[in-house]
């Protein structure tokens, strides 16, 4: 079967009431005027840089428990990629959307901006600290993700990055 729309936007649904924080993330790959052959480059290099971002601020926000349970203690990611193309503007970055779920509630939102941050641009080095971080409160969880899914939506399947998004299905169910 193959993945549509639909099932994308749908599996971001299934989990939108678990989204506490929502954020954007810029990278330092500008794709402007550059070939699909060094935007692809461009794309696996920040797929990586997504990896060890995310592992980074699980074990800062949840520490080693993260690595051992983490269907249990590891946050709930959603992330879609944005700007993966030639014809961005120049000033335009590869960056990602993130909807967030299963942190500490005794961390403000001002403290995970700033591991969020330090995760991002001292432990990953993806780039400077060109972050938006808020709780979701503000936009709802379903108006979030209709705004991460809008590549999907029109017809970009490659924007929801699967393989960096994560359930913590232990957590969700304690929920």
């Amino acid at each position: 079967m193959a993945i549509s729309k639909k099932i994308i936007t749908d599996f971001f649904d299934q989990y939108s009431a678990h989204i506490t924080h929502v954020a954007v993330a810029h990278s330092s790959l500008h794709p402007h005027n550059a070939t699909q052959a060094q935007i692809d480059s461009m794309l696996a290099t920040f797929q990586q840089q997504l990896r060890h971002f995310t592992n980074y601020f699980s074990q800062a926000v949840h520490g080693k428990k993260a690595q051992r349970k983490p269907y249990l203690y590891k946050p709930l990611y959603l992330i879609t990629i944005e700007g993966a193309h030639a014809s961005a503007l120049a000033h335009e970055t590869i960056h990602a959307h993130f909807a967030l779920g299963n942190l500490p509630s005794e961390l403000s939102v001002d403290e995970l901006k700033q591991i969020f941050t330090e995760c991002w641009v001292e432990k990953a080095k993806i780039a400077n600290d060109d972050i938006w971080f808020q709780p979701v409160y503000a936009y709802g969880p379903q108006g979030w993700n209709d705004y991460i899914t809008k590549e999907i939506k029109r017809g970009n399947m490659e924007a929801w990055d699967m393989d960096n998004s994560w359930i913590p299905h232990a957590a969700l169910a304690k929920a």
